[in-house]
């Protein structure tokens, strides 16, 4: 600040009160001044008078506005600037006011240029005049002003978005326009004053042809004042209203398709709506069917477990019994065979006996032809006495009767032997009968062990398969839950959308009525400004004519021209307000109506989808009715399978009675076998008093009996404790087998009960 400004600043805001003045001054000169605080907008401008900028927003700012000029000042810099921009005293101005506001200021904005640009000349010449002419500019600050042909002031607005784009598009200047210009003046841009260049953005306006502009330099000013001529103005609207009338059509057409595509959507909503209120009654429906199958499921398993248990430890108990049989079945083998050996010895000593038997009765033969050889030798000869001869008679035919008896002894005892043999022989096959029918039954036993072990085992696969089918059924029911639930919150989305697109086809409609509703208060508007602008054109002539005598005509008519080039583009940049706002609407709606568009494709290729997941619920139904009626026909078929076996493990029951009847009767015949035994051991040992042969013979038979009875005995011992164990594992299967049958229905049941859940799961969803 210099120091004139300084001794100013002093002189003027020592107290405040000579900033008041001077702002009390300009106010009733014609300037629309304000004192407020500084505003948002306001941050970051320079202060016209000092030019630091603004950066508080509790600071004071002065605002000057006037014509085209717009100022911001801090209040200490206002008063100065007043009194360095004023180039003569308050009172001569004052007394100079001018015929012609609107001539002096034209004249003012083509004045030549010097060091200074046309803003501050007009600026100067505004500040030159006596303000009292321009009034009270009160209202919006950034409000640009014209004055009419009338010398009132009347607010232009900027051009649009969409104006500036079709200056830009439509009235682009062109470098092949420029031959068109010999002869006249060469064309300039009447802001910078610099020739166009066909390298730049330069547009050419339509209210004349040698108004051509860089696009930098006018496009500030047309955003802020969008003052044109009426060719402009006509041309532009020209192009809008046929765009409009086009862009409205079809959007016309697009909103009714809208609206039938949201109606139809509204039924099929409505529709959807129904069939998720179903869907959800029959999901808690299913959720209740679920729990219930679930408290099932574990008793179910519980028996499972139990029954596995109980199955492991027969398996454990069978398996010890197969070793003892097994084991018994050998030492029955081995017994056998020792009876047979013994049978060939009995065979073998007997046939030594026949021959000792034999000789005995050659010798006897041969002694009694000696004797009746050797009497008549005695009697003949000189012999020893007759009683020594008689007595050795007598001793021989005592021995000779003793041996005969003897024999005939033996020959008893050895007819009893032989039919004890032959009673031996005739037990040991009964037994060896016994034994093959305790061996084929054990081999019957042991084939429906394994029957029963690869029945276990199939169903110990069935309930892992069932195990597994239950896993997948409870996945494939989390995934339907969760696939409800998504189908739960699209449907949910899908009435917000529903109720957006319905709001937006309102607000559309809304809209459209009111852009109805515009267009022809603009029709009516522009019909009466036509009529207006008319009557304006008479007074102007009239006007003109009365300044022609008194004035120049050129001066008179191009000040004429100007007002109504300003009212005309004033009118203009309304006219282009209200169709850039209109064109704003209707991209909105066309927005809206793409959006709507869209989300009617997405819920349509939605309701698609839904129908096709109808469609494989629907198979799925089917599907599951007819896995049901399989899983009846599979449970009548189990259940009759499950009959026979009973009435086949009743017929092996009473079998197996049958034998342990028949192994007791064998067990009675060895008993007195044994008793028989004894006896005929009693028998023999009285015998071997008599014959030291055949008592040796006898005792050699005693002795192998005895073994033999003793083994048959064994046998028969260890026969009884096979029979009571099989008695007792037959009972035990029996009643495993009982259990099994119960556990396996237990089971089928459980696992038809879980199919025709999932089944009626399926059914359901």
């Amino acid at each position: 600040m210099s120091l004139i400004d300084k001794a100013i600043h002093r002189e003027l805001v020592g107290d405040g009160i000579a900033l008041e003045e001077a702002v009390a001054n300009k106010k009733s000169s014609g300037w629309a001044v304000r004192q407020r605080q500084a505003q948002r907008n306001d941050l970051g401008h320079f202060c016209y008078g000092c030019g630091q900028p603004l950066r508080d927003l509790n600071e004071e700012v002065t605002v000057w506005t006037g014509a085209a000029i717009y100022r911001r000042f801090h209040p200490a810099c206002a008063a100065s600037y007043v009194l360095r921009a004023e180039p003569a005293p308050a009172e001569r101005t004052r007394d100079r006011v001018r015929d012609d506001v609107v001539e002096g200021y034209a004249d003012a904005w083509r004045a030549p240029r010097a060091s200074v640009r046309p803003v501050e000349a007009a600026r100067q010449w505004l500040l030159s005049e006596d303000q009292r002419a321009w009034g009270s500019l009160r209202g919006d600050l950034f409000t640009t002003v014209t004055v009419n042909e009338n010398g009132k002031k009347k607010a232009v607005p900027g051009l649009s978005y969409e104006q500036l784009r079709i200056l830009q598009t439509k009235h682009r200047w062109q470098p092949e326009f420029a031959g068109a210009n010999e002869g006249q003046e060469p064309l300039e841009c009447a802001v910078c004053f610099c020739a166009p260049d066909a390298s730049s953005c330069c547009i050419r306006l339509p209210c004349a042809p040698q108004h051509v502009f860089h696009l930098s330099c006018v496009l500030p000013w047309l955003k802020k004042a969008g003052s044109m001529g009426a060719t402009q103005r006509e041309s532009i609207h020209e192009h809008s209203m046929k765009f409009h009338a086009w862009d409205g059509a079809r959007r016309d057409a697009r909103l009714a398709e809208a609206l039938r595509e949201a109606r139809e959507l509204q039924e099929e909503l409505q529709l959807e709506g129904a069939d998720l209120a179903q869907l959800r009654i029959e999901a808690d429906l299913a959720l209740k069917e679920k729990q219930r199958w679930e408290q099932q499921l574990e008793v179910s398993r519980s028996c499972i477990q139990k029954l596995e248990a109980r199955l492991l430890q027969i398996r454990r108990v069978r398996s010890e019994g197969n070793l003892q049989a097994q084991e018994a079945d050998r030492r029955l083998y081995a017994q056998m065979e020792e009876l047979l050996r013994q049978r060939e010895r009995l065979l073998q000593e007997r046939t030594a006996l026949e021959q000792q038997a034999e000789e005995h009765s050659r010798e006897v033969q041969a002694l009694s032809l000696a004797l009746k050889k050797f009497l008549p030798a005695t009697q003949n000869g000189k012999a020893p006495s007759d009683w020594l001869l008689k007595q050795e008679l007598t001793m021989c035919q005592h021995e000779v009767q003793a041996y005969q008896q003897q024999q005939d002894a033996a020959s008893a005892g050895l007819f009893e032997a032989r039919t004890e043999q032959k009673a031996a022989l005739l037990e040991f096959e009964q037994c060896r009968r016994l034994l093959a029918g305790t061996a084929e039954q054990q081999e019957l036993c042991s084939i429906e062990a394994l029957k029963l072990r690869d029945e276990t085992r199939e169903h110990a696969e069935e309930a892992a398969a069932a195990k597994l089918e239950e896993a997948a059924v409870k996945e494939e029911a989390a995934a339907k839950k969760q696939l409800h639930s998504e189908r739960s919150a699209a449907l949910r989305k899908l009435q917000v959308a529903k109720a957006e697109l319905l709001r937006q086809v309102r607000e559309l409609e809304a809209a459209a009525s009111r852009a109805r509703g515009d267009l022809t208060a603009e029709k009516a508007a522009r019909k009466a400004y036509g009529a207006e602008l008319e009557v304006r054109c008479g007074r102007l002539r009239a006007e003109l004519e009365e300044h022609a005598a008194l004035r120049c005509e050129g001066t008179a008519a191009r000040a004429v021209q100007e007002a109504e080039n300003a009212q005309l583009e004033a009118s203009a940049a309304r006219l282009a307000l209200q169709l850039e706002a209109d064109e704003e609407a209707r991209a909105q709606m066309e927005a809206k109506l793409l959006s709507s568009m869209r989300l009617a494709e997405h819920q349509q290729y939605e309701l698609r989808a839904q129908e096709l997941m109808g469609q494989n619920l629907a198979e799925e139904v089917a599907e599951g009715q007819r896995m049901e009626q399989a899983l009846q026909r599979e449970l009548a078929h189990e259940r009759a399978m499950a009959k026979e076996a009973s009435s086949e493990a009743t017929a092996l029951l009473e079998q197996r009675q049958r034998k342990a009847l028949e192994a007791e009767e064998a067990l009675k015949q060895c008993d007195a076998a044994l008793l028989a035994s004894q006896g005929a051991e009693e028998e023999l040992r009285q015998r071997e008093k008599q014959l030291q042969q055949s008592a040796r013979s006898s005792e050699l038979m005693h002795r192998t009996l005895v073994q033999r009875l003793s083994t048959v005995h064994d046998q028969v011992r260890v026969a009884e404790d096979a029979h009571a164990a099989a008695l007792e594992e037959l009972r035990g299967e029996r009643r495993e087998q009982s259990r099994w049958l119960l556990g396996d229905a237990i089971t089928s049941a459980s696992c038809l009960r879980c199919k025709l859940k999932d089944s009626e799961m399926l059914w359901q969803i």
